[in-house]
């Protein structure tokens, strides 16, 4: 323990007594003593230099440094710090530590603190280091896509810690189960941070790992873990043809192979001839028996595989074609014989080939038999009797020389190299010949709208045949009707006729190929209802007798035996009923009333008498009024000598009674007559007075009178010159003076100048029905003369000569006064 004390107080008396000179050292000994000296008088080492970086790495660094000068003490321990945090402690004998966890490519500085019991002292940083990079670390797997068969996208992110500045990536691939890793491409770092392999080397649903290396510059690689992805499905490749093993005459069995490259799952096969198309689904059987087929018929038969995977359809590929023929067998599917009747001894037969021949050399053989000959009186001896009529290749045969309207059957046979098929019989039948006689026919009138007709069915040798229609033909002036009927039927009644109608009726029979008409027969209809009675027409005579008039029925369908005439009608009889017309209504022409009693005179004073009477016993008519009418009785000889009318003056005079009125130089009754300018006419219901003339008028009130004529009245219209004319507004319409011309003139203007219109204000002048410049002017006896003259009548114009009146007159004399 000596040493560590003399230690202390050789310090203590150092920094408190100062250094001791040479002198002292020499001569003055100095006596150490032991004293221990309180806490507070403890102190750190002195200074401490920066510690020195050696073997610097990219995460560890070596420092070392000096124990300090003055250590003022034992050192117990150095404290290390790293960029100003504490980054561990050294023993105080060591002078070196090993800086860890460093971070690579990053700068860095270093401190060292020397610490004693009595305290620390640290030294200034050191200078600053860079450690070298490193590979990037923290680099994540990539992103992988493939969006075809043959192609995988890739993206990725940066290193977590890229350790350096990043020089570039590195794609690596190796297939899915191995070991061997090829580059697949090189990005910059400065590149996006995607990359499309679609390299010839990538397969169809194939499974891959990619990983991403990402460097440093001077740092190295470093690799991400390795990501799996599966390509998309294609269409299979290498599919070979089919094994086809013909094993009948309708089946097949086709054997196959998978492909080399299914390019994804199989998931079904289809077996194509190519018709029909088979689908398979059983991917562990890979043969199929194909039935239903054709005999003797070339097949091309393929493989079609389709694949896909993982929800994606990849394809079909078909395979190339296998040739197969069926095994021949006898013909099938014939079809029915066509025989067509041709004549009376003709029949020709034609047929369709097979719809399958199934074999090659196909020919043709046709039988027949005779079945029915109804014109013969006995059996013939080849009746039922098979022939061969016809072998060889054409599809019809024109058989002739047969017997008349005889039935035969035909069986056709088809052969071919392996046997023959037969077909359906058919019947075909000659044609009738030419009728010997027709059938007997009857017809008679039912009533007036029906016939019967009746006939009977001809013999076979009759008819040289059999019936097959019969025709009824019925003919009028007005109709042209056939009625058709089948075999079997023997009468008909025909209906819906004229009555009292003429009918030709004629039967015709038809057997096949000719036809046989009946005698023709006549046949009338009975006597039916009139048609068409109009209602009577009514002329009335006088009050009490009107005539009768009416027409012929418009179809009287038979004799008329009598006309009877009706108060409410006219009805016209045939013998089979009689039809009455419509009525006609009517009204006699009134008549003066009759069986008038003479009225009841009451004298009431002196000047006033009450007259009553009662209505007439025969009013004739519709009673409008009365006539109360009063004469005073005067001798004969007075009323005859006031009736002599003088002739001899100058004046006339016209005596009327009272209750008529005088019409221009007549008498006429205002109750019963119309007075039309100076003419008198009956009065007469919707009439009235137009000029000198009475016309019926559609309405009183509104007609126009012009030219002795009525018009309705139309808007701007006017009554000119005896014309009912259009005249416009603003226009004025002006007849010509002379009125042999009848014609007006209708123009712009508000007054008119003979027949030609003009306007008053519009600076012309009229003067003897001739316009003239009415400038300074005036019209005076008939001629245009300067205004500052005196017009004074027509004939005396005073002209203002030198202050002088002086007379002119139109005339050819005048006199001067």
């Amino acid at each position: 323990m000596w040493p560590q004390w003399a230690a202390v107080v050789a310090w203590w008396i150092v920094g408190h007594l100062g250094e001791p000179s040479a002198a002292q050292h020499a001569e003055e000994p100095v006596t150490l003593i032991r004293t221990p000296l309180p806490a507070r008088h403890y102190r750190g080492p002195g200074l401490v230099d920066p510690p020195i970086a050696s073997d610097v790495q990219s995460k560890s660094a070596t420092i070392s440094w000096r124990h300090p000068s003055r250590p003022n003490g034992v050192i117990t321990h150095y404290n290390i710090y790293l960029n100003g945090e504490l980054q561990g402690s050294a023993p105080g004998n060591s002078t070196a530590y090993t800086a860890s966890s460093l971070e690579p490519h990053q700068e860095y500085t270093f401190q060292v603190e020397g610490c004693t019991d009595a305290g620390c002292t640290q030294s200034e940083e050191s200078h600053t280091i860079r450690t070298p990079p490193a590979p990037p670390e923290g680099i994540p797997a990539p992103r992988l896509y493939s969006d075809t068969p043959t192609s995988v996208l890739l993206s990725w992110e940066r290193p977590l810690r890229p350790n350096g500045e990043l020089e570039g990536y590195v794609i690596e691939r190796r297939a899915g189960g191995t070991q061997q890793v090829s580059t697949v491409a090189t990005v910059q770092a400065d590149q996006p941070l995607s990359y499309l392999d679609s390299s010839l080397a990538l397969s169809p649903w194939t499974t891959y790992e990619y990983r991403v290396l990402a460097g440093t510059l001077q740092g190295g690689y470093n690799s991400s873990a390795w990501q799996q992805v599966t390509t998309r499905p294609s269409r299979p490749a290498g599919l070979q043809l089919p094994q086809v093993t013909v094993l009948g005459p309708d089946s097949v069995q086709v054997t196959w192979n998978p492909p080399l490259l299914a390019n994804g799952e199989i998931e079904r096969y289809e077996i194509r001839m190519p018709d029909p198309h088979i689908p398979h689904t059983n991917m562990s059987a890979l043969n199929y028996t194909v039935t239903n087929l054709v005999p003797y018929t070339n097949y091309s038969v393929t493989i079609l595989a389709c694949s896909g995977g993982g929800g994606y359809v990849g394809g079909c590929t078909e395979s190339l074609p296998t040739p197969a023929t069926t095994l021949p067998t006898i013909p099938q599917g014939l079809g029915q014989l066509s025989i067509t009747a041709v004549s009376e001894s003709f029949l020709a037969v034609s047929w369709q080939p097979p719809l399958r021949q199934n074999g090659p050399n196909v020919r043709y053989e046709l039988l027949r038999q005779k079945t029915q000959q109804p014109l013969v009186s006995l059996p013939p001896e080849d009746l039922n009797l098979w022939y061969n009529v016809y072998a060889g290749a054409k599809l019809f045969h024109q058989d002739k020389g047969l017997s008349r309207f005889t039935t035969y059957q035909y069986k056709l046979l088809v052969h071919n190299d392996v046997g023959y098929t037969s077909g359906e019989v058919a019947t075909g039948t000659t044609l009738a010949g030419v009728p010997l006689n027709s059938s007997s026919v009857s017809a008679q009138a039912l009533n007036h709208t029906a016939i019967q007709v009746n006939w009977t069915t001809p013999s076979l040798q009759d008819l040289q045949g059999a019936v097959e229609l019969y025709t009824l033909w019925i003919n009028s002036s007005e109709l042209n009707h056939s009625i058709s009927f089948p075999p079997g039927v023997t009468s008909t009644v025909v209906g819906d006729l004229r009555p009292n109608t003429k009918y030709q009726v004629t039967f015709q029979v038809f057997n096949g190929a000719h036809t046989v008409s009946s005698p023709e027969i006549i046949c009338t209809t009975a006597d039916g209802e009139p048609e068409g009675v109009f209602p009577p027409e009514i002329l009335t005579l006088n009050s009490t007798a009107v005539r009768v008039m009416w027409a012929a029925p418009l179809v009287p369908n038979g004799a008329v035996t009598e006309y009877a005439v009706y108060l409410d009608g006219v009805e016209v009889c045939t013998v089979y009923t009689c039809v009455r017309s419509n009525s006609t209504y009517f009204t006699t022409v009134e008549d003066l009333p009759a069986d008038m009693a003479a009225p009841y005179i009451h004298v009431i004073s002196s000047r006033s008498v009450k007259v009553d009477w009662t209505s007439p016993g025969k009013p004739n008519g519709i009673t409008v009024g009365y006539d109360v009418r009063r004469r005073a009785l005067q001798p004969c000889e007075v009323a005859t000598a006031g009736q002599t009318v003088r002739t001899g003056g100058r004046c006339s005079y016209l005596e009327c009674s009272i209750e008529e009125s005088v019409c221009g130089s007549l008498c006429y009754q205002p109750e019963q007559q119309v007075c039309c300018s100076g003419v008198i006419y009956t009065a007469k219901p919707d009439h009235q007075c137009c000029q000198d003339s009475y016309l019926l008028a559609q309405n009183t009130s509104l007609q126009v009178c012009c030219g002795a004529q009525l018009h309705p009245p139309l808007p701007n219209h006017q009554c000119c010159g005896g014309f009912y004319i259009h005249v416009p507004p603003g226009e004025v319409c002006c007849p010509d003076p002379d009125p042999g011309q009848m014609r007006v003139s209708v123009g712009l203007g508000d007054s008119c100048c003979g027949a030609k219109p003009f306007f008053l204000s519009g600076g012309q002048i009229c003067c003897s029905g001739e316009l003239h410049d009415g400038f300074h002017s005036q019209c005076c006896g008939g001629r245009v003369l300067d205004r500052d003259m005196v017009c004074c009548g027509d004939d005396i114009v005073m002209a203002n000569d030198g202050g002088e009146l002086v007379e002119t007159s139109s005339k050819d004399s005048a006199s001067l006064p």
